[in-house]
């Protein structure tokens, strides 16, 4: 069997495993460095803290990285649950219909493109938690720019 006779459910899956082998390791070094926040003592979340006047013994660490962390895990792991039901969605109509897939070379396409595309949009994300694309080198604005507007144009 050739990869372009795979059925879409093997392709979601393939994708969703993907997706999964990226953002899993965002959330498991964010539980880590949690867990020396709260058993060590570090400082990788917490910022400094005055409490009753008192300085803490926490020393500028930053509650916005724990959510860049969190977030390259959580945006890709909606994909991860959602792209193996549209496969078997795409898969269970056309054994119903007893029709073959309608443009399967563009489905295998765009369950693909998704799964690519899911990081671009956490980078978008991230602009609502305040990163800013002026921050960003030039390049890395250009590139992140010209694929909305490839996103916009199709």
């Amino acid at each position: 069997m050739t990869l372009m006779r795979m059925p879409l459910t093997v392709w979601a899956i393939f994708t969703a495993t993907i997706l999964a082998l990226l953002a899993f390791p965002a959330l498991l070094v964010s539980a880590i460095m949690m867990s020396l926040d709260n058993l060590l003592g570090t400082s990788y979340f917490m910022p400094a803290i005055i409490s009753l006047g008192q300085q803490l013994d926490y020393s500028g660490g930053s509650p916005v990285l724990f959510q860049h962390l969190f977030w390259f895990f959580g945006h890709p792991e909606v994909y991860i649950v959602a792209l193996p039901a549209f496969g078997i969605i795409s898969e269970l109509i056309s054994v119903h219909a007893r029709k073959n897939i309608f443009g399967y070379r563009l489905m295998v396409w765009a369950i693909v493109v998704i799964g690519g595309l899911n990081y671009v949009v956490t980078v978008l994300q991230a602009r609502t938690r305040g990163m800013t694309l002026m921050r960003m080198p030039l390049t890395v604005w250009a590139i992140f720019t010209a694929t909305i507007l490839a996103l916009l144009a199709f």
